[in-house]
């Protein structure tokens, strides 16, 4: 019998390999490792048996890479592990997916509280800018938003939490596309917004 193996492409991953890597600089090597993703991601595609592709999406410290670890380890599936921050690109992707006969699905991780993972997100090793915390949070949700009414791609929405210093993830289950767009709509961030609430 097969074994079920999934292909993760991980930005954070990759960056870790990148020569002068700091995880204290963690994101001055975010172009170059995003860029080197993007371009491993088009060769597995292309050259890939794998049928099914995962695009996950989220914000910073939302638990997406612990996701994969825990649900999705046995998936055959081609796994990008990114924020997912602009229409564009989830689009440039979705299309060369298409292109070689993949189908494809979005997850999007978003969490309860966003001040608990702005916690969490302070207390890890690799730093970024609080900016990057701000604008992939509001940003992912954005996306997702954008794409929500394409009937060409599977989209998932998991909420994860945080109880007793575990995270915990629940799928939100919607009657139809409609109420996971009204859902969305009201899940939006501005990066303003998200600003006062994590730095009151």
């Amino acid at each position: 019998m097969e074994k079920k193996t999934p292909v993760i492409i991980s930005i954070d991953e990759i960056k870790e390999t990148i020569d002068g890597y700091n995880p204290k600089m963690a994101g001055k090597f975010h172009l170059e490792s995003a860029k080197k993703a993007d371009k491993i991601f088009q060769d597995v595609v292309k050259n890939s048996q794998i049928e099914n592709v995962i695009l996950l999406a989220g914000g910073s410290a939302s638990g997406k890479t612990e996701y994969i670890h825990t649900y999705l380890e046995e998936d055959k599936a081609i796994i990008f592990d990114s924020t997912l921050p602009t229409l564009e690109g989830a689009e440039i992707k979705i299309k060369l997916c298409q292109k070689y006969s993949k189908k494809v699905e979005v997850i999007l991780i978003l969490p309860d509280n966003l001040q608990t993972v702005y916690a969490i997100f302070l207390s890890r090793d690799r730093v970024i800018e609080n900016e990057v915390f701000i604008r992939t949070h509001s940003n992912s949700r954005k996306t997702v938003l954008q794409l929500v009414s394409r009937d060409d791609i599977r989209i998932r929405i998991v909420e994860s939490s945080l109880v007793n210093n575990k995270v915990n993830y629940k799928e939100i289950e919607f009657d139809s596309r409609l109420k996971m767009i009204e859902y969305l709509g009201e899940m939006q961030y501005s990066e303003e917004e998200i600003r006062k609430l994590i730095q009151p």
